[in-house]
């Protein structure tokens, strides 16, 4: 199934680009990062409901994006 919400995440050297994307997959809502190098799927995040996974779509977003100047390093 095609992504409902993507949000992009470009990459710096130390990490791949990509995007976070929610989707619903085999009967559960899944956030998680798609590695636009390698084309795999990363980190997932799985919910029952759509509440929880835009919610856990969002926590993938800050962790990628919105820490990005002081985590740089670690995130993969």
């Amino acid at each position: 199934m095609n992504p409902i919400q993507t949000h992009p995440v470009p990459g710096d050297g130390a990490t791949a680009p990509g995007e976070i994307v929610l989707r619903y997959l085999e009967d559960k809502w899944v956030a998680h990062f798609h590695n636009s190098q390698d084309g795999g799927y990363y980190n997932g995040l799985y919910a029952d409901t759509l509440e929880e996974g835009q919610a856990n779509f969002k926590k993938l977003v800050e962790r990628y994006t919105g820490h990005v100047n002081s985590t740089q390093s670690s995130l993969t």
